[in-house]
């Protein structure tokens, strides 16, 4: 009983949803990495690269978030629980993700945050491979490219799930959920 009137909680007040832990935070860095971008050195395209990875992390945690929020919703009063541990790192985030619930954009979501995480492996750990700074700045760059790419395609799922909440909320009776109890 406590799940669901923790659930009927969590619908009815859209504070509760899924959401960034410090979304003003993440914002910032943002525009962080995108000054770094702009000084077209190697270090701020390596420190660029190195933010664009994370936020694209923190985005594909908030994305299984919302998987998961939408699966419980569905499945209620059936109690569901999520393996996913908050530390997982961006791999076994990109892999849940793999195999959750489909939603808007979810395949090219995925293309471009392996792709992403592609970047920063090669670049990161091959840097001493590289031939000069110019192959750095390139495959940066296209790093850059990646995470424009995905961030407007999760804005697009981002919006998909808000709209799917908000149905859940007007088109089920929540409170006779937990009479039926």
């Amino acid at each position: 009983m406590e799940y669901l009137e923790n659930l009927v909680a969590k619908i009815n007040h859209r504070d509760q949803w899924p959401d960034f832990d410090r979304p003003y935070f993440l914002d910032e860095l943002n525009g962080i990495a995108d000054d770094a971008y702009e000084l077209n050195t190697v270090h701020g395209y390596l420190a660029g690269l190195l933010i664009y990875h994370q936020l694209t992390e923190e985005m594909l945690r908030l994305l299984l978030q919302y998987s998961e929020f939408y699966v419980q919703l569905s499945l209620a009063p059936v109690e569901i629980h999520f393996p996913i541990p908050d530390k997982a790192m961006f791999g076994r985030l990109l892999d849940a993700a793999k195999s959750s619930m489909d939603f808007e954009n979810k395949a090219d979501l995925l293309f471009l945050a392996q792709k992403i995480n592609t970047g920063r492996i090669e670049l990161v750990h091959g840097l001493t491979k590289q031939e000069d700074s110019s192959a750095i700045n390139s495959k940066a760059q296209n790093v850059k490219l990646l995470f424009d790419e995905f961030y407007t395609k999760f804005i697009k799922a981002q919006d998909w799930f808000l709209l799917c909440f908000k149905d859940f909320r007007k088109n089920v009776e929540w409170e006779e959920l937990l009479v039926d109890q």
